[in-house]
């Protein structure tokens, strides 16, 4: 499993940063209480829609309606999945685990996503067609603002800040799964952080260019071809062959990471990498459950 939410996130932009069930659901492995994050999901949707563009009343109206279908399939229907794989993973994880075993894990990770983008591509793309052109220019504005931000986050600061900020993330992250880092381990860290700011500029770039491709789209949202080319937006191989061939090679030097970082792991880390997996596992199960 990726360690790191960043990759979950890139879903939330293929939804215009609002009408988002997948990144949600993607980033409550990163919450302590992912149980109440998911019986807000509505509330979240709502509030993270709402910082994007100012819905009509007819359009509230629709959104709450689809999103509680959506979150309704999504609870019936994928929740369960996501416990088993999450069991599954906290077994395997007790050995360590190669590259190859990563990305099928990342795969696995994305077919989920993948399914609910699916599904949530239909409504979202109706919702769409009812903006008006201060509406869409509401949301392309505020994404503008948002890959402004990271820009003075990633691209403005010395390069000794960026650095330290990567480490402090990564560090953050990897402790919550397994817990205290050995001195060896905190070195991998320090070695990653030195490489990792080389590869914000590539992802501010390549949010730009989706950004352009959603303007594009946007305008088209009066003609049958709107749903399809929206749907191609927000999938994976909707992104350019380029920017494949770069998403490609970050994975791949992410689960080379992850991969070392797992032979690594003392008795202790398992354990605890093993505890976490599973309570999580139980909040999924626990959630389907309920449904």
């Amino acid at each position: 499993m990726n360690l790191d939410s960043r990759g979950f996130m890139h879903a939330a932009r293929a939804f215009g940063r609002g009408l988002v069930l997948a990144s949600l659901v993607g980033v409550l492995g990163a919450c302590a209480a992912p149980q109440i994050a998911y019986k807000r999901l509505d509330w979240l949707a709502s509030w993270k829609l709402g910082q994007y563009v100012d819905l009509k009343s007819a359009q509230e109206s629709r959104f709450d309606t689809e999103f509680r279908q959506l979150w309704d399939w999504h609870r019936a229907t994928e929740l369960a999945g996501y416990g088993s794989d999450l069991r599954e993973l906290a077994q395997q994880t007790q050995e360590p685990m190669n590259a190859e075993a990563v990305r099928q894990w990342a795969s696995r990770a994305g077919l989920h996503t993948r399914r609910v983008v699916e599904r949530a591509a239909p409504p979202a793309c109706e919702l769409l067609a009812t903006f008006d052109d201060a509406q869409r220019d509401s949301m392309l504005q505020r994404i503008d603002d948002d890959i402004q931000d990271d820009v003075d986050k990633y691209l403005g600061p010395p390069i000794d800040t960026v650095r330290k900020d990567a480490r402090k993330r990564l560090r953050k992250s990897l402790v919550r799964w397994v817990g205290d880092l050995e001195p060896g381990q905190e070195a991998m860290v320090e070695a990653w952080a030195e490489r990792r700011p080389k590869r914000y500029a590539e992802w501010i770039a390549e949010r730009r260019r989706w950004r352009d491709r959603l303007a594009v789209t946007l305008d088209q949202r009066s003609s049958p071809a709107f749903c399809g080319e929206l749907k191609t937006l927000l999938l994976p191989e909707g992104q350019g062959q380029d920017q494949d061939l770069v998403n490609q090679d970050n994975a791949q030097t992410w689960f080379a990471f992850l991969a070392s970082f797992s032979t690594t792991l003392v008795e202790r880390q398992r354990a605890h990498l093993r505890t976490q997996l599973l309570e999580l596992a139980t909040d999924f199960e626990a959630l389907q459950k309920k449904g």
